[in-house]
């Protein structure tokens, strides 16, 4: 009801509140209404961060201690540092899981060690090779620390699975996944 930088006076506020009862009263919606709509921004926003912080939590891909989150607006606003980029879209999938996703604004920095590119390219080659679902037609380019799939992939899930392990990898902080989907590519 208030316009930003405006407070409406508490009595008007009172009025309205009690217009707010008086009209679910009569439209048959009961208490539940009336105290939905006199419930305070504040305590909107608490009652959010406090969802996006337990799906956080319940999500065992992310460190929930190392990701704040706040409420602006309509928007859910992430920030901190995680240890991975696989953390970072796990934790931007969590909260996008509570509120939507175009109502995440990721802030979050991957706080990953810098990784020579061939090191990092056996690496993530490795970490491919040690997953059992990955056998896979698939090879990694690393530059700078953004990793490049090309190949083929049986199915669009294997493709996002692919994303996922090469994300995983500390050291990476971009994947860029370009392997082709190709049903004949299962093995």
């Amino acid at each position: 009801m208030d316009e930003p930088g405006v407070r409406t006076p508490e009595p008007m506020r009172r009025a309205v509140a009690a217009l707010r009862a008086v009209l679910a009263l009569c439209l048959g919606l009961g208490a539940p209404l009336a105290a939905a709509c006199d419930e305070e921004p504040a305590t909107r926003d608490g009652a959010l961060a406090g969802q996006v912080r337990r799906a956080l939590e319940a999500d065992p891909d992310v460190a929930a201690d190392d990701v704040d989150v706040a409420v602006r607006g309509d928007d859910v606003v992430l920030t901190g540092e995680v240890d991975t980029l696989l953390e970072k879209w796990a934790a931007v999938e969590a909260a996008a899981g509570v509120i939507g996703p175009e109502a995440v604004v990721d802030r979050l920095v991957v706080n990953t060690p810098r990784v020579a590119d061939r090191a990092l390219q056996r690496r993530v080659n490795q970490a491919l090779t040690v997953d059992p679902s990955t056998a896979l037609d698939v090879r990694v380019e690393v530059a700078r620390g953004v990793a490049c799939v090309r190949g083929a992939v049986a199915s669009p899930e294997e493709q996002v699975h692919v994303s996922e392990i090469v994300a995983s990898v500390p050291g990476v902080t971009a994947v860029e996944n370009l392997a082709r989907i190709e049903p004949a590519a299962a093995k």
